[in-house]
Parts: structure tokens; sequence; C-alpha cells
């Protein structure tokens, strides 16, 4: 920013040391915006450890599901697969 947030307001102190007011703004606002950021990198720290753990825990029920049912999703799913691939070679053999 080039110009003095509440300038007047600051004149009108009338500070007895000397101070640059644009070099104080400046280094205020530096300091105010690496505050800001600490809360929001912990934020992501934690919900990222947060989505590993669910994830984790996601993975462990779905492979707990797929011994009990010996895979019978993904077998499901590999014969839709098969019986798409059947129809679109018939389908292409039966074109002219």
């Amino acid at each position: 920013m080039n110009s003095l947030l509440a300038a007047d307001h600051f004149g009108r102190l009338g500070l007895a040391w000397w101070v640059d007011a644009m070099v104080d703004q400046r280094i205020g606002g530096e300091i105010t915006w690496g505050i800001g950021e600490l809360p929001t990198l912990a934020l992501a720290v934690i919900l990222a450890v947060m989505w590993s753990r669910a994830d984790a825990k996601e993975a462990k029920r779905l492979d707990r599901r797929a011994e009990r049912d010996h895979d019978a999703e993904l077998e499901s799913y590999n014969r839709m697969l098969a019986n798409l691939a059947q129809a679109d070679a018939a389908s292409e053999h039966n074109r002219p």
C-alpha cells in the first residue's frame, strides 16, 4: 500500500520519537499477516491428519467386508465390465 491508514489520526498523536510511518505500517501488516497464517496452517494440518485417519478406517472396513463376502462387489463389477465388453464386441461385429 502506498498511503498511510488513518494518517490524520496518527499525525495528531504527536509522537515524541521519530517513526517512519510507512515502514511501521508495512512491518505491522507483515506481522498481522504472518500471525493470521498460523491458524490457517494449523487447521490445514489438522484436516490432513483427520482425512488420513478416516481414509485408513474406510480402507480397513472395506478390506474386512471383502474378506467376508470374497470380494463380491469387485466380482460383480468385473462381470458388468465383461458383459459391456461382449456387448460392444457384438455391436461392432454387426456393423456393416
